[in-house]
């Protein structure tokens, strides 16, 4: 894996239950909490860009769906877009 490759986070959010679940979505940086760590478990500081997005997220919309059961939610996003990952020894 090279510096610049992206590096996706995958959420999946699976309904297990034989009822539906509503969810309420506003904005994924919002919705879930990520915590990123070095390898000395250091938190990782956002990138220009991640300060932006992060701040951002606590206005906006507010969407209301269910899963179904059976179905799942899938969200990805680019960590290292958000947070600065130059730092970080990377392995595979």
């Amino acid at each position: 894996m090279s510096r610049d490759e992206p590096i996706t986070l995958k959420l999946v959010l699976a309904n297990n239950t034989k009822k539906d679940i509503i969810v309420v979505e506003s904005n994924i940086l919002a919705d879930y909490k990520i915590d990123v760590r070095d390898q000395r478990g250091t938190r990782v500081l956002p990138t220009p860009e991640g300060k932006d997005l992060l701040i951002a997220t606590w206005g906006g919309r507010r969407v209301v769906g269910n899963i179904a059961p059976g179905e799942s939610k899938t969200d990805t996003l680019e960590i290292n877009k958000i947070y600065a990952m130059t730092n970080l020894v990377l392995t595979q």
